[in-house]
């Protein structure tokens, strides 16, 4: 029976190998995926991260979604679309770890928890090190997505599989913040926006807003303080390039109902995101203007 202790033994054995110490082109882990996905990946300076933790999975004998894969944000996708993503604080050894390096919203690298000492994690990564496999320590900041193996005879405590019923734009939200490590609560991706996902939604937008220089507690309650920050940043309007507050706008309104456009959370400010601003105000009572000002934030979140 494929375990937890298979995968990390593994990997563990993997510990110190180097793509510079290698004689073939490319890497032992992309030569490995070549053979399946095409001659590209077993070319030299092509990334390994991903291609290793397929790599170990597959010789442990262990499904995971998104696996075999070569390309960070798809396999976000696939984990949390699976319903395998977990609260990235609850990371156990052996899960599948993400991390995003300039928060522009996709993934970046991946690798293997070992152990989770509580303030941080210890990994085990391929592509690491300039090209080496290497333990590091991580911290939660720039962890963006934790997905959990199948394997044999664990438990899993994650947020919920995607259930079929529910609002399809509230799930789109959900999955976006449950990618990025929020916890939506045991019902996981369900289309209904219960407390859960409202008490994420605020603390992504908290932690959004420190990043635009804000000092807050990312606790999940929209209070005064957060209420004056986003009056502090400005709010949001069409055409804006406050990314990371677009994006919260987005995902609050895709709570709400209401649908962002065919592009999803993009940060970007555009036709569909006013439009759906609009309908918003229209149905709770504010002035249609397309301006995610103070009355419109409040009610979002």
């Amino acid at each position: 029976m494929a375990s937890v202790d298979d995968v990390l033994s593994i990997a563990r054995n993997e510990l110190g190998y180097s793509r510079w110490d290698d004689p073939q082109p490319g890497t032992k882990y992309g030569r490995w995926y070549a053979q399946d996905h095409g001659s590209y990946y077993g070319e030299s300076g092509v990334p390994f991260c991903a291609m290793f933790v397929s790599w170990v999975l597959a010789h442990a004998g262990v499904e995971c979604a998104g696996f075999p894969g070569a390309y960070c944000p798809w396999i976000v996708t696939a984990g949390c679309n699976a319903g395998r993503a977990v609260n990235k604080y609850d990371a156990q050894p052996g899960d599948v770890i993400l991390f995003e390096w300039d928060f522009d919203g996709e993934a970046d690298h991946v690798g293997f928890v070992e152990v989770n000492y509580g303030s941080y994690v210890q990994c085990i990564e391929g592509n690491t090190n300039n090209g080496a496999v290497a333990r590091r320590d991580r911290y939660w900041d720039n962890i963006c997505c934790v997905i959990r193996p199948y394997y044999d005879g664990s438990s899993f405590g994650g947020g919920g599989s995607d259930s079929d019923d529910g609002d399809s734009n509230v799930k789109e939200g959900q999955r976006y913040l449950q990618r990025w490590g929020y916890d939506i609560g045991s019902s996981g991706v369900d289309g209904y926006d219960g407390p859960d996902t409202l008490r994420a939604r605020v603390e992504y937008v908290q932690y959004n807003m420190n990043c635009y220089g804000a000092s807050l507690e990312v606790d999940g309650s929209n209070g005064s303080l957060t209420h004056a920050a986003w009056n502090n940043l400005g709010g949001v309007r069409y055409g804006d390039s406050k990314t990371y507050m677009v994006k919260a706008a987005q995902i609050a309104l895709l709570c709400h109902g209401y649908s962002v456009g065919d592009a999803g959370i993009d940060g970007d400010f555009g036709p569909a995101t006013e439009a759906a601003v609009n309908g918003f105000q229209n149905d709770h009572g504010l002035a249609v203007d397309g301006f995610v000002g103070l009355e419109t934030f409040d009610k979002l979140f």
